[in-house]
């Protein structure tokens, strides 16, 4: 089979870029809180629990729909919908920051992440649309790689851009509106790029009705219904439990390390950043060690190496260098724990119903994810 390399390129970069700039909004916003918070003498934590639940939110909220429209409508369609989407709201979010509305800030990051939640189920199930079953688990690997490498990459970029320009200007509102155009040129060159991409075919003739915005526990029960599909679900509910409960742990840190100074965002990010390196590595590994079909046997073996290496890091010192290797063999066991278990769920979902299950995935992991951050 010969791959559509210009349409795969396209899709990774899009979905890198929308990922990307979600992450990177959050550690903004959260970093334009802390200071706002120092400034008025008050708690910043509660904060940035919102903001990390605001982020996995749409897909609890808007899973069925977006299931639904992944089934509806052709993959590229969705995708290039969702990238146009993005950019008018990174502009709103730049007239909020200008206006010094944080409410309204917030919610433009919330439609942000909600484009973010339509795109997930459609890029998945794109895939094995533009690969084939044979070669699905490496460039699972792939994707997955980019995808995590692009949240804590992002969250490095929105934190250090915050750090950056609060640091020679001294006005956080500026700071944050800065950040913000940047993250508005990238959606714009994204949605330039994806224009490249094939176009593919719907799968579902199903028509549209209001039911589908609570059929929450239909989608759920589709997934509770194949029993294997169940069980590497739960395991990545475990892994999207445990990223979420560290990426706000890892912010705090980075604000304590720093007592609340103008360096905090760019600490946090630097945290973050090392989990992604692990994270890159990881998943590439996975890649190449499925090159012949999806490999299960990598999952159990990622989640020991996890297990093992956050028990470490509660008994280590936060900015110590061991603390830093632990954080970057975080991210390596997680690559291994979490790439055969998506490529498994994305081969054995089947045409018809692969957009409802990816969707159905999607409100289970952000479940666990909101739950963390709480």
């Amino acid at each position: 089979m010969k791959l559509p390399r210009a349409s795969l390129a396209a899709l990774l970069t899009a979905q890198t870029q929308e990922t990307f700039n979600d992450c990177a909004a959050k550690m903004m916003l959260g970093a334009l809180a802390q200071q706002l918070a120092r400034v008025q003498g008050v708690d910043p934590k509660p904060i940035l629990a919102i903001i990390a639940a605001l982020l996995v939110l749409p897909y609890v909220a808007f899973g069925p729909i977006c299931g639904w429209l992944s089934d509806r409508y052709p993959k590229r369609t969705v995708l290039n919908g969702t990238l146009i989407a993005q950019i008018g709201v990174m502009l709103l979010l730049v007239a909020a920051l200008w206006l010094k509305s944080f409410d309204g800030a917030i919610l433009c990051f919330f439609l942000l992440c909600a484009e973010t939640a339509v795109l997930a189920p459609a890029k998945r199930g794109i895939l094995l649309e533009y690969v084939g079953p044979q070669k699905l688990s490496r460039w699972v690997g792939y994707m997955e790689m980019f995808n995590i490498t692009a949240i804590l990459v992002g969250s490095f970029a929105g934190g250090a851009m915050f750090s950056h320009w609060l640091s020679t200007g001294g006005d956080p509102w500026q700071a944050a509106q800065n950040t913000a155009w940047v993250l508005t040129v990238l959606a714009v060159l994204a949605w330039a790029l994806f224009q490249v991409a094939e176009p593919t075919k719907a799968h579902s003739a199903e028509p549209f009705r209001w039911s589908l915005w609570v059929r929450h526990f239909t989608d759920v029960a589709e997934v509770w219904r194949t029993r294997p599909l169940w069980r590497a679900t739960m395991g990545i509910c475990f892994f999207y439990g445990v990223g979420g409960y560290a990426t706000v742990l890892l912010q705090q840190v980075g604000y304590e390390l720093t007592h609340g100074g103008p360096g905090a965002g760019l600490a946090s990010s630097q945290l973050l950043l090392m989990v992604g390196v692990g994270t890159m590595v990881g998943n590439l590994l996975a890649g190449l060690l499925s090159r012949r079909g999806v490999e299960l046997g990598l999952a159990p073996l990622g989640g020991a190496m996890l297990t093992i290496v956050l028990v470490a890091l509660g008994f280590t010192a936060p900015g110590t260098t061991r603390f830093t290797v632990l954080l970057i063999a975080t991210g390596f066991s997680s690559g291994f724990f979490l790439v055969p278990l998506y490529a498994f769920i994305q081969e054995k979902a089947g045409d018809h119903r692969r957009g409802r299950i990816l969707a159905g995935v999607s409100l289970l992991d952000s479940v666990a994810g909101m739950a963390a951050a709480g």
